[in-house]
């Protein structure tokens, strides 16, 4: 698959790769993330935070960012 293929790209024992993907210890890292990462607010990949808080949608608009950070340090 497309995981393989980029497990490969950057060097890694592809057979290890795919036994660690399928681990019980793995999925249960995995769900761990996931769930703290929902407990935080993260709705999806990639998530942004600025100072604490999730900026929902992804990165805003160009220039949004710039402004939500400067409110922030004030």
């Amino acid at each position: 698959g497309a995981l393989d293929g980029h497990a490969a790209a950057l060097g890694l024992d592809v057979a290890r790769f795919r036994r660690d993907r399928a681990s019980d210890e793995v999925r249960a890292r995995v769900e761990r993330s996931r769930a703290d990462g929902a407990a935080k607010g993260v709705a999806g990949l990639p998530a942004l935070f600025l100072d604490g808080r999730p900026l929902a949608g992804g990165l805003p608009a160009e220039g949004e960012l710039e402004r939500l950070v400067e409110e922030a340090l004030r």
